[in-house]
């Protein structure tokens, strides 16, 4: 109630670390659903995505590492 987000899964503090990360980097975008889609199943089909997950493998290990040194209040 006072505009501090309240995160109440890894998922989303996963998700919130993302965004954060993109927003610092500069590499935030728009894209149409059907270009996530097709960028997915490309991705998915050179096995540079976990298909079960639906994240780059190899920032979805960066990002839960730097989630789970983020105290928690």
């Amino acid at each position: 109630s006072r505009s501090v987000p309240c995160l109440t899964t890894v998922q989303a503090l996963a998700a919130a670390v993302q965004g954060i990360d993109a927003l610092n980097g500069g590499d935030v975008g728009v894209r149409s659903l059907q270009e996530h889609a097709e960028q997915l199943t490309e991705m998915t089909s050179r096995d540079q995505l976990d298909p079960v997950e639906g994240i780059e493998v190899s920032r979805a290990t960066e990002t839960a590492r730097r989630a789970s040194a983020v105290p928690i209040m």
